[in-house]
C-alpha cells in the first residue's frame, strides 16, 4: 500500500528497487501501471555522465509502463537524479493497474487523492557518439521489470520504449551508469533472452569490454 505524500512513477532506473533505494533512499513498495499520452524514447542526454536515458514526452497515441512508488519529499539526491528532467503531474485516469488485485477501492481512493508525478524530459536529444545509452543502465532498467514478476513487464518496457538503433554499448565488464543495479551473470542471460526474443537485440554494439 502506498501511503506516502506524493506517487513517482518510476519508468526508468527507478524501476529496480537496489537502485532507487541505494542512490535515492526509496523505500516504497512499487505497483505496475501503464500511463497512456506518454512516449518514452532513448532521447534525454545526460551532458555531465556523457549518455543517453530513457526520457518520456507527451504522445497522444502512446503509452508506457511504469511503478508508482512512494515518495515523503523530494529529496536533494532525487533532485540531482533526475536534474534532465521535470516533475510533471499526471491524471490518474491516465493509468492503468497491472494486478485486478490493486482496482479496489482503497487504492483508488490513494491514486485519487495523492499527487502522482512523472519525469518529463527537458530537451529531446537522442543517442550520438559521445552519449551512447550503456547496458549498464539498460539493465538496471529491465532487473527492475523482472522485480514485479509480471511475464509481459519487460516485453512491454521495450515495446514501448523507441529509438533503439542507435549508439547503444555493452560496457558490462566496466559498467558505465553510476548508479547500476548488481546482476548475476543468470540475469544478464536472461536480460539478453528478452532482448533477443523482443527483436532488438541485434541494435546493440559490442566493443572490446563485452560481458556475460
Amino acid at each position: 500500500m502506498l501511503t506516502e505524500q506524493n506517487i513517482l512513477i518510476g519508468y526508468g532506473s527507478l524501476l529496480s528497487h537496489e537502485s532507487r533505494l541505494r542512490y535515492s533512499n526509496i523505500q516504497s513498495a512499487a505497483l505496475p501501471v501503464k500511463v497512456k499520452g506518454w512516449r518514452r524514447a532513448w532521447i534525454t542526454r545526460s551532458a555531465e555522465e556523457s549518455q543517453t536515458y530513457v526520457g518520456a514526452t507527451r504522445e497522444a497515441d502512446c503509452w508506457l509502463n511504469g511503478t508508482l512508488v512512494g515518495l515523503n519529499d523530494f529529496s536533494p539526491e532525487l533532485h540531482k537524479r533526475e536534474q534532465d528532467y521535470d516533475f510533471v503531474r499526471i491524471d490518474p485516469n491516465d493509468m492503468e493497474f497491472y494486478q485486478a488485485r490493486h482496482k479496489n477501492a482503497e487504492m483508488l481512493s490513494v491514486v485519487h487523492t495523492t499527487p502522482i508525478w512523472l519525469c518529463q524530459t527537458k530537451r529531446v536529444e537522442p543517442a550520438n557518439h559521445t552519449h551512447p545509452v550503456y547496458q549498464s543502465y539498460l539493465d538496471t532498467c529491465l532487473s527492475g521489470c523482472l522485480e514485479t514478476q509480471l511475464t509481459d513487464f519487460a516485453d512491454d518496457f521495450i515495446a514501448s520504449t523507441q529509438l533503439w538503433e542507435t549508439h547503444w554499448i555493452n560496457d558490462r565488464l566496466a559498467p558505465r551508469y553510476p548508479r547500476a543495479a548488481k546482476l548475476s551473470k543468470s540475469q544478464r542471460q536472461q536480460i539478453d533472452g528478452i532482448l533477443q526474443q523482443t527483436g532488438v537485440l541485434n541494435h546493440r554494439q559490442e566493443h572490446d569490454q563485452i560481458g556475460n
